[in-house]
């Protein structure tokens, strides 16, 4: 059987995308025989992909199903996998395709979502049969290497330079350790190198040659879009790598106005947005009908959500309740921030720091008792029998609120608020407190929000705000939380500058409502699949904003520490060690290959500077590699450097995809350099020398692989619970390396 494979020939260096739909292929004839195949006659570039691959199965896949414990953020995205077996809505700070698509690989695999992986550490059953999902990510980690492979034989037609590529991801320790557990890296690194390799397959093809080509190739690149957008919010990145490559090719079109039309261009851009916004956003969106679908029983994280939402919810204490539907004097209810943080409103028996008697009010997310307020006259405050007290509450009447569990009234003092100065302080003060006789400061103001036509209050339906009477601040529900003397709960203030503030913080609705005296009617509340696409949003905005470290961790990763290797992460504790780290060989490595590129710029810059008009044509071989190295620099630090900026807490696992991009722009790099090589013409032995260098990055990446290979499969303890860490002190290239478990 004779088949012909593609060879790309040379093209010009003004932009990869145009470069290389324009390319053109010469052809070279490969054999296939029954027999042993001749080994001139040999396909190289299969051949090493298909030992990329092997070795890419052989590593992912080996005892997979160690350590039988459930390891760091298992316990978060397991529990939430099970949780779509019975149906349960869960809160979630990503976006759902990351989660389904782990609880669909249970289910094909046997998993029925019953073992609800509690917390990390704890034992696996043997009948749970949970490897179904761990072999899904790790299917997916093999995959990125031939993946890696072929985007840098795309941009360079070569298959050393593919070779090398695919190698730093295949023994990459830390990139091994990621995509073998129960976690969403796996997926989001490969979508987003999916999103990658099929835009810059894409570049291939010209739509005038072969629109049947460029459309699939376009039409893919936005499948993978929607997807990697779809697992986490970061997928936003690679979203922006291809945006910016558009842009790029869209303007070369524009400065040729003697070979493409206006006209021409406007359907350009009509198409490229059909492709690459409307796929992915009809992607996006119907993810998250799919999961808002399945998950419609109330579960423990409805509480971040509205009241509203709630209502839809089966099982769920507000779905088709039945409530007063008015609220009157005497009430007992619950009030929750509509707008702010999505909390309840709280007390405890624990006081500010400095004083005793101010007792902590602050915004709760999760429902118990401590949310329950008794809301009375403040005119008639002794008349708490529903009987007696069911006039009902109107907009402008005063009121005073007691919590029931503490039997103490919400007041201010004038005094500055923990975290904003220019606030006064909100608290709770015990009746009957001799300091708290005569004080009016616990009388509050109802107003309800602009658009309600009635001036009466209906559980749910109706927003409110409390202003304070004696000052006229307003209650405001914050995002910051308070230090672990207020539980790291949500502060709650009074804005003396109500007319600065943002309104929506101000604003509150009752969610349970209790009277015996007021007739008792179904709530019914009509809440559709977008209000409930943009509630999640914002609730999960929120909820990324608000990361905190988890408590047994003692040390915090910078984004800084991540190129250089400098601090781990341990993923399993008690007797079975599994330590994520980059094989130091990889990153020392990536770092050459940045310095590099640096290099190769000035260098390049430099002689062409002092070139003729005729030298220069015979730089557009390394001109179009170099720009294929800037188009891979520029997708790593869009993957890397807004992590340098967050304020939020980080991890090394937010590392994994800007390194993926990496170890791919390293290969690039060393091509161009061996491309430079060639023009400069050096001695006959060149691809000797060049080939010597490709084996000996080869065996040093699989040697260093093997000596840290404990770290990805696991090392058991000692006797006596003791940890052998004298047996791997050769590792510890680093002080800050802690093969230790974490104490939880």
């Amino acid at each position: 059987m004779k088949l012909e494979a593609e060879r790309p020939s040379e093209y010009p260096a003004t932009a990869i995308p145009l470069a290389l739909r324009k390319r053109r292929e010469s052809l070279t004839k490969i054999s296939f025989t029954i027999c042993l195949p001749d080994l001139n006659k040999i396909d190289c570039k299969r051949l090493a992909l298909c030992v990329l691959t092997v070795l890419g199965f052989l590593t992912r896949f080996y005892k997979i199903e160690l350590p039988r414990k459930v390891c760091w953020d298992e316990t978060h995205h397991g529990k939430m996998a099970s949780w779509y077996f019975d149906r349960t809505f869960f809160f979630d700070v990503h976006p759902p395709l990351g989660r389904m698509s782990l609880a669909l690989a249970g289910y094909l695999t046997g998993f029925d979502g019953k073992y609800q992986y509690n917390k990390a550490g704890d034992q696996i059953p043997e009948d749970a049969h949970t490897e179904g999902m761990r072999q899904y990510c790790a299917l997916l980690g093999v995959l990125m290497i031939p993946l890696a492979f072929d985007v840098v034989f795309t941009l360079t037609s070569s298959t050393s330079a593919g070779l090398l590529g695919g190698a730093l991801v295949l023994f990459d320790t830390g990139t091994a350790v990621i995509t073998r557990h129960v976690l969403l890296d796996a997926p989001l690194m490969f979508f987003g190198l999916a999103t990658v390799w099929a835009n810059v397959r894409s570049w291939r093809y010209d739509i005038d040659d072969n629109p049947f080509k460029w459309w699939q190739w376009k039409i893919i690149t936005g499948i993978m879009l929607g997807s990697v957008l779809s697992v986490k919010f970061v997928g936003v990145f690679a979203f922006l790598w291809v945006g910016i490559t558009t842009i790029q090719d869209l303007l070369q079109l524009w400065s040729n106005p003697a070979r493409y039309s206006l006209v021409y261009i406007i359907k350009m851009v009509a198409y490229l947005a059909a492709c690459l916004l409307i796929v992915p956003g009809i992607m996006y969106v119907s993810f998250f009908y799919i999961h808002l679908s399945l998950v419609k029983f109330t579960g423990s994280g409805d509480g971040f959500y509205s009241s509203d939402f709630q209502s839809t919810l089966i099982g769920n204490p507000l779905h088709n309740k039945s409530s007063a539907t008015q609220m009157a004097f005497a009430s007992n209810i619950t009030i929750k921030s509509t707008y702010g943080n999505g909390a309840y409103l709280h007390s405890h028996p624990f006081s500010y720091p400095g004083n005793r008697q101010h007792q902590q009010v602050t915004c709760y997310s999760h429902k118990d008792g401590f949310n329950d307020w008794t809301i009375l006259d403040a005119r008639a405050r002794d008349c708490v029998q529903p009987e007696r007290c069911n006039a009902l509450i109107r907009h402008n009447d005063y009121v005073v609120l007691l919590h029931k569990e503490t039997n103490s009234n919400l007041r201010i003092w004038r005094v500055a608020a923990p975290s904003i100065s220019s606030h006064y302080r909100v608290g709770a003060q015990a009746v009957g407190n001799e300091s708290n006789i005569n004080d009016t400061d616990d009388v509050w103001r109802i107003e309800l929000s602009e658009g309600f036509k009635i001036d009466r209050i209906r559980p749910v339906h109706t927003k409110f705000r409390l202003r304070h009477n004696n000052t006229g601040c307003l209650l405001q529900s914050t995002r910051t939380e308070l230090p672990t003397w207020g539980h790291n709960q949500f502060e709650v203030t009074c804005n003396t500058e109500p007319k600065l503030a943002d309104d929506l913080s101000q604003l509150f609705n009752i969610e349970d409502l209790e009277h015996s005296a007021l007739p008792q009617s179904r709530i019914v509340i009509k809440y559709g699949f977008w209000k409930k696409f943009v509630e999640s949003h914002h609730v999960m905005l929120r909820g990324n904003n608000g990361f905190k470290p988890k408590k047994w961790e003692q040390k915090v990763s910078r984004a800084w520490h991540w190129p250089i290797n400098y601090m781990g992460q341990s993923f399993s504790g008690d007797d079975f060690v599994v330590y994520l780290i980059c094989n130091p060989a990889v990153c020392a490595l990536n770092l050459i290959g940045f310095l590099a590129y640096l290099l190769l710029e000035i260098y390049v810059g430099f002689t062409k500077k002092r070139s003729s008009d005729g030298e220069l044509e015979s730089y557009h071989t390394v001109d179009q590699q170099l720009n294929a190295c800037r188009l891979m620099v520029l997708v790593y630090f869009l993957h890397y450097g807004p992590f340098l900026l967050m304020n939020r807490v980080v991890y090394f696992h937010h590392y994994f995809p800007a390194l993926l991009f990496g170890c791919i722009q390293t290969a690039l790099t060393f091509s161009c350099w061996t491309e430079v090589a060639n023009r400069k013409g050096l001695d006959e032995n060149r691809a000797t020398y060049l080939s010597l260098m490709n084996i000996v990055i080869l065996v040093i990446l699989s040697f260093t692989f093997y000596l840290f290979s404990p770290l990805i499969y696991g090392h058991q303890a000692g006797l006596l619970g003791d940890f052998p860490v004298s047996h791997f002190d050769h590792l510890k290239l680093m002080d800050k390396w802690d093969f230790h478990p974490p104490k939880q």
